[in-house]
């Protein structure tokens, strides 16, 4: 299989369970709605009557702001400028390479590990419906996919968290200890760049094998009924390094398709200037488009991962009866 038939393998899948798109955008937005709200009552509890509201109307204050997020609890620091477009998004890619997507406050980092938990429990049903697409969808088989799974998924990622903290405790730190201390004297703009961009290139490439050893490791207990996990893992490791272009490759082919949806949508992404309700809902509307977009995306890598591991992994052992209940 090639990287290209593997991605139309898995986009199949996907598209195969439309109703299964939309529950899991609706997932996504009800859990983000009340975040939403709660942000709102912030922010309109700060604006008050005053006339920050005109001002806001043509532009972002930057007064405002600075009291703002000096009076706000936990979640309401998170507004900011940034918030605008493909802001969040970056922001977030760089707190992870760097480490610092950890060092929030608790509240927030509390939130994130509970969506955090509700993604792998469904993630347990996405899987073996990508392995049983030809079956009808059930939401009851679904669901009960989704609890067989859920034990094992959460065993899989305390294990792959024991390696993100090496990385982030150990390898980050070092790396960039040693670009500090070996361009200290340096004057040179271009060898620092290359420098900070190999260490980065580094910790993604690190960061990116740990993802997809466990990613084939959730594959493989799905496939394969593991209970296991150590067992499971070792499978995901197995896989990765017997067939690193493939699983590297698709890696890096949908990070790019993803880095070309992020940057048309950089382009004609609204700012903040806008006031009218219609304007305001196009910019809404804009945002979830993409955010659709990139939710297609993220499953149709699940979907190319199952394809290659059943096209390339030994064959896999009988599964009990209760798997193929769709």
């Amino acid at each position: 299989m090639t990287i290209l038939s593997i991605i139309r393998d898995g986009l199949r899948r996907v598209t195969a369970s439309p109703q299964l798109i939309l529950f899991l955008w609706l997932f996504n937005f009800a859990m983000a709605l009340p975040l939403a709200l709660v942000m709102s009552d912030q922010i309109e509890s700060s604006l008050g009557a005053s006339r920050v509201q005109e001002k806001l109307r043509h532009g972002f204050d930057f007064d405002w702001y600075e009291e703002f997020s000096h009076n706000a609890n936990d979640l309401g620091k998170t507004f900011s400028p940034a918030v605008i477009g493909v802001g969040p998004f970056l922001g977030n890619l760089e707190a992870w390479f760097n480490g610092s997507l950890f060092a929030g406050n608790t509240g927030i980092i509390s939130l994130g590990a509970g969506y955090m938990i509700v993604w792998m429990f469904l993630l347990g049903g996405i899987l073996e419906r990508f392995a049983h697409r030809d079956e009808p969808l059930m939401m009851e088989q679904f669901f009960r996919a989704c609890g067989r799974y859920i034990l094992r998924f959460i065993s899989l990622f305390l294990l792959s968290a024991v390696f993100y903290v090496l990385i982030f405790t150990f390898v980050t730190p070092a790396l960039f200890s040693f670009i500090t201390n070996s361009t200290r004297d340096t004057t040179v703009e271009r060898n620092v760049f290359f420098l900070v961009a190999g260490a980065y290139a580094l910790i993604a490439l690190l960061l990116a094998t740990v993802n997809m050893v466990f990613d084939y490791a959730k594959i493989a207990t799905v496939v394969k009924g593991h209970r296991n996990m150590f067992v499971a893992a070792f499978d995901g490791v197995r896989f990765v390094f017997a067939h690193p272009a493939k699983t590297y490759g698709l890696y890096l082919v949908l990070g790019i398709f993803l880095a070309l949806a992020l940057g048309i949508y950089s382009l004609i992404a609204p700012g903040a200037g806008q006031v009218s309700g219609l304007a305001i809902f196009l910019a809404f509307l804009l945002g979830q488009i993409f955010l659709a977009i990139k939710l297609i995306l993220r499953l149709t890598f699940f979907g190319g991962q199952m394809a290659l591991y059943e096209a390339t992994a030994e064959k896999p052992a009988p599964v009990l009866a209760e798997s193929l209940s769709y």
